[in-house]
């Protein structure tokens, strides 16, 4: 399991999104997402969002 720490620089963390060594999920409501996001990222739904769906 890999651990990101403060110390990693966004580069070094988009290099290993996209060599597939860690998947990151977005869980922010979906305005936020589509204002702006990492390539990349894995979108589920809040925990909010699905509760306002029933």
């Amino acid at each position: 399991m890999f651990k990101i720490t403060p110390t990693e620089r966004p580069r070094e963390i988009q290099d290993r999104l996209q060599g597939g060594d860690i998947v990151l999920v977005d869980v922010r409501e979906p305005s936020e997402y589509a204002a702006k996001r990492l390539h990349g990222a894995l979108r589920l739904a809040s925990a909010g969002a699905v509760r306002d769906r029933k």
